[in-house]
This record gives structure tokens, sequence and C-alpha cells, in this order.
């Protein structure tokens, strides 16, 4: 039967079961047999590797493949042609679908190349420190000459005035007290401003951006300028589709939105 020797001095040997089958059994150093050991992250992450590099006789890997159709995926044209029923072109129209798409697609490109999320310039901040002093003889000085004491100088500015008024009462009108009467106040949802992903979006509200996603991509960038994005705690939108769509067209993983509370 077929030995496999092991880095850490274990084998694995294929021997004949009862039943006429194989099975692969692990026998450790002294000759004794022993249970088979778990695959490690690093071991399984060096096989993962192995075999996305592995080339072909023309000299490509997988790796370069995975990479390729997913760039491809990235720069898809979201628009299509709109035909009538006799085959004829009528119009385009945005696919929502193949913007999520390329948008993840180009998320996973740019994480592939490490360039994902840009790194912020460090900003070097210096301490500016003004310090003012007088000579002992220009102090001296201006001590003799207040009397040698210091002196506060006031400004010349008007008195204040009390924020009141004294008044008369002339007539007082006779009138009948009446009981308060409560007045409810009108509910307001509280709102607060989050950074949510498109592609959640996208998911979430599918069947409505799907009707709204039939027109030109600058009738959607249009629209979004005059929106605000508001969504609900299930992250449906109510209003403001249109942001999600263009977001969607010019790749943006997220966008910024207004959350009611519950």
């Amino acid at each position: 039967m077929a030995n496999l020797e092991l880095t850490d001095g274990t084998a694995t040997e294929t021997v004949k079961t009862r039943d006429g089958g194989t099975q692969i059994v692990a026998r450790g150093a002294g000759g004794m047999f022993q249970k088979r050991r778990d695959t490690t992250k690093e071991e399984a992450s060096a096989s993962a590797l192995a075999l996305l590099t592995e080339t072909d006789a023309a000299g490509d890997s997988h790796l370069e493949r995975i990479l390729s159709r997913t760039i491809a995926n990235a720069v898809m044209d979201p628009e299509r042609d709109v035909l009538d029923k006799y085959g004829n072109v009528i119009g385009r129209s945005v696919d929502a679908r193949i913007i999520m798409a390329s948008a993840k697609s180009a998320q996973v490109a740019l994480k592939a190349a490490g360039i994902e999320t840009p790194e912020k310039a460090v900003q070097t901040q210096h301490l500016v420190k003004i310090e003012c002093s007088v000579p002992p003889e220009v102090l001296a000085l201006m001590l003799a000459r207040q009397g040698n004491a210091m002196r506060e100088e006031t400004l010349n500015r008007a008195p204040l005035q009390p924020s009141f008024i004294d008044a008369e009462i002339v007539e007082a009108a006779p009138h009948t007290p009446r009981a308060p009467v409560a007045v409810a106040a009108p509910s307001k949802k509280i709102q607060q401003v989050k950074i949510l992903s498109v592609e959640l979006l996208m998911t979430k509200n599918r069947t409505t951006l799907d009707k709204l996603s039939g027109v030109s991509m600058s009738s959607i960038l249009k629209a979004a300028n005059n929106e605000s994005l508001q969504v609900r705690p299930d992250m449906t939108i109510v209003k403001g589709h249109h942001v999600v769509l263009a977001a969607c067209c010019q790749g943006c993983p997220e966008v910024e939105a207004a959350v009611e509370e519950e």
C-alpha cells in the first residue's frame, strides 16, 4: 500500500478493510497506529495557494484567470438596448443587476490590489506658543506712574439696561377661567445618519429599483441630485431610490442615509 511521510514524523498508510475497501490510517514515529490530526489553517492556506498558482501548458494560472474575469465584470457596461416587439432599438436602459455585480467585482479587485481603502496622510502638527514678558525696569516704571499699584482700565460703555420694562395696568377685562386643553404633540420619528451598504439596499429593495432602472443613466443621476435618502430600520427605502441607483452607477460601495429609529 502507498505510504506518505508527514513533516511531524508521522506517516499515513492505505490499508484494506474487512469489507474489501481501503482506509487511510496514521502511524506514529514509533510504528503504532494513532488518531489522525486535523489539518491546520496554515496547511489549508498553503494548499489553496498552491492550487491557485498552478499553471497550465500555456503558462496561465487559476489566479490570473480569476482576476481577469473579475476585472472584466467590474468594467461591464450596465446600459442595454431596449427593443420593441419587432426587434428595433428604441432606447437605452440601465440594468441594476449588472450595476450591483460590477460594484462587487470592483471591490474584490481593488481589495486584491491593496488599494480598496487609500491610506490617510498623517498631518504633522506643530505647537506654537507665544509668550510676552515685560522687562523688570519697564514694569517698575509703570508701577511708579500708577502710584505703585496695578490699575484696571475701565471701558467706556453705556450702562446695561434691564431686559424688562415697567408697565401699569390701566384696565383689566373680566374673563372666565377655563381649564387648559391638552394638545398632543405631533409624533416625530427620530432619524440618525448612517453609512449603509449599497449592495444591501439593492437587495432589500430590488423590486422597486428594477422598476425605476428602465431609464438612462443621465436621468438617474439628475434625479438623485434632487433627492435625499431615507430608510426604515429594516433597510426598506422611504424616499431617495435614485440616490441608491446613482451610487451603483458610479461604483460607490456605500452611501449616506437617514435611518428612522424604532
